[in-house]
């Protein structure tokens, strides 16, 4: 048993209180038994009153009555008391239940700041630590009105944002750049033409560094790590063509260093690749030998069906850039994922439905390349970095499976890198790779998630739900009656009962959640609903006027959707992006057409 001094110090306080009491009592009795003024005794004159008279037999018995009466009462009684407080009783199928305020409190999950993730007993709960945070909400369940937003409005660091209607940034960019953030959208299937800009290219250094920088984008684009041998070597081969392409574009002047760059020279401007390529190899001296040989391993393929192969599986990942309104999006870099963890950013990828089917790939690359950059040095080699940074990612399945994240998501934290992770249930995660883990790395991530908060399950999710929340014991009287004196007996049974069955789970009102919080209690609390809550409503009014207006009450649904569309909650000096005439003979995906 690990006896720590606090232990030690309790009991004596407590000893000395039940001793007090027990001498306290004793002088009352003795005094009572001989007509004296009981009420003024102290607890000392009792103990004067034996030691004077413990011999004379005439007070003797007088005393021990006294002595008893104050055992029982200082120290009989309370000990019961203290027992019956601390002893569990080990119920026969368990003892499970959910966590209190109390408990809550003692997890320390009440203290403001961190990541926001329910009410009770309308109070907040938040989470401070640095793991995982996971959200298992099926559509339409209110994830963005009682996680999403409020996070946006009260998380103090840097954060970036899968907005996939935009809806996030129209409610609240301006009050993030009001708090002092840098604020950017990109959203580079724009129609509006207004989006910031991503090059990922645009972080390949200089010199010896180039080839490692270069390859670790392809790693993302083309992964090895996934598939049968056929699928790995032809990724490889790709890689390597993506390789030599980048550093040709990088060595060339006047040529954009951009991916679209890089699938316009695959087409081989005009000729086959075979012959543009090896013109570039017999007349270019001056480009490095990994260029060189990058480019010399793709022609040494067959030039009937091993080109072909390879070709085609280059360029089935970069269809997006074919459309010239993405290629303008990703052609320069107005902002620095290096710097999110040097200063306050907020970041808004914003894809509309409509674009979400062809939206994997960017969004793939965009995140696994923000992980990539922000985990070569630890805040704690390096003072600048001083913020942390959430990766708030709604619909996060989108993304398919990202290759980073299923090797390194163990050692995130120590970054200052954090994750909450949006899904609809957890089969999106286990699901077969590429769309999702698969089954043991998908396990693996999901148990990485120290916080697992879970609105109306469904199906498989409510059986495990319901099993992980485990079992209460549940007491029953039974009377059976009969003939003659007695007439009836009664027994007491207890049988197994889940503390939440899996239909009860199915059918929990909308306004509420169970949040998992790995070795303690789970919570059983209300959803934040920021619209109803004067306290993220007055960071809105700051910013619009007409929102100030409603003093002292809300605007109802219509009237705050008014407010929305008056655009007063949103920044609206997006740039606009200018589409080279040089990418115009590029057809336009199909997803575009008929759309001005």
């Amino acid at each position: 048993m690990n006896i720590k001094p606090w232990h030690v110090i309790t009991c004596l306080v407590l000893l000395l209180l039940m001793t007090v009491a027990a001498s306290q009592v004793s002088g009352m009795v003795y005094y009572y038994l001989h007509g004296a003024n009981y009420k003024d005794v102290l607890p000392y004159q009792f103990i004067q009153q034996w030691w004077y008279y413990k011999d004379y037999d005439l007070y003797k018995d007088s005393i021990e009555k006294s002595i008893i009466a104050g055992t029982i009462v200082g120290y009989v009684l309370p000990a019961i008391l203290i027992v019956a407080i601390l002893h569990k009783k080990k119920s026969l199928f368990g003892n499970a239940k959910f966590a209190s305020w109390r408990d809550v409190v003692k997890m320390g999950m009440s203290k403001p700041g961190g990541i926001i993730i329910g009410k009770l007993k309308g109070k907040y709960i938040y989470y401070l630590g640095d793991a995982f945070v996971a959200l298992f909400a099926p559509t339409r369940s209110g994830k963005g009105v009682s996680f999403v937003i409020p996070n946006l409005l009260l998380w103090r660091h840097s954060i970036v944002n899968t907005d996939f209607k935009l809806e996030n940034f129209s409610i609240t960019s301006k009050f993030r750049l009001l708090c002092g953030q840098e604020v950017y959208l990109f959203s580079p299937f724009t129609e509006d033409m207004k989006t910031h800009r991503y090059n990922p290219l645009g972080y390949v250094r200089d010199g010896a560094f180039s080839v490692s920088d270069i390859l670790s984008i392809a790693e993302i684009i083309y992964p090895t790590d996934i598939g049968d041998a056929t699928a790995r070597h032809f990724a490889g081969l790709s890689q390597n063509l993506f390789l030599g392409l980048s550093l040709y574009i990088k060595h060339t002047e006047g040529l954009p260093f951009t991916i679209g760059e890089v699938l316009r020279q695959s087409d081989g401007r005009g000729r086959t690749l075979d012959e543009h390529l090896t013109d570039i190899v017999e007349t270019r001296e001056d480009l490095p030998e990994s260029c060189i040989s990058a480019l010399n391993k793709f022609l040494s393929e067959d030039k009937t069906r091993g080109q072909a192969n390879v070709l085609s599986s280059f360029n089935a990942p970069l269809n997006n850039w074919k459309n010239p309104i993405f290629d303008a999006a990703t052609s320069a870099n107005d902002f620095d994922l290096r710097d999110l963890r040097k200063k306050k950013m907020t970041i808004y990828v914003g894809i509309t439905p409509d674009y979400i089917p062809v939206s994997g790939q960017i969004l793939n690359l965009f995140f696994s390349h923000l992980i990539n950059l922000n985990t070569k040095e630890e805040p704690k080699r390096n003072r600048a970095l001083k913020y942390k940074c959430l990766l708030l990612m709604d619909e996060f399945p989108a993304m398919g499976r990202s290759g980073i994240i299923a090797r390194s998501n163990s050692y995130f934290a120590s970054y200052g890198l954090q994750l909450a992770t949006i899904v609809q249930n957890k089969a999106q995660i286990l699901a077969p790779v590429p769309e999702g883990y698969g089954k043991d790395i998908g396990a693996t991530l999901i148990k990485n998630h120290e916080i697992q908060t879970v609105f109306t399950p469904e199906g498989d999710d409510a059986e495990d739900l319901s099993k992980h929340l485990g079992d209460t014991t549940v007491k029953s009287k039974s009377i059976q009656r009969t003939t003659g004196k007695g007439g009836r007996t009664t027994s007491t049974n207890q049988a197994r009962r889940r503390l939440m069955l899996p239909q009860e789970l199915q059918e929990m009102p909308d306004e509420d959640q169970i949040i998992k919080v790995r070795g303690k209690r789970s919570i059983y609390c209300n959803k934040i609903q920021y619209y109803n809550d004067p306290n993220f409503m007055n960071r809105l009014k700051s910013v619009s006027p007409s929102l100030r207006k409603y003093k002292g009450k809300m605007p109802n649904k219509e009237q705050f959707e008014d407010i929305i569309a008056k655009e007063e909650l949103m920044i609206n000096d997006i740039p606009e992006i200018k589409i080279s005439q040089n990418f115009q003979h590029y057809e336009i995906p199909r997803v575009l057409e008929g759309k001005s």
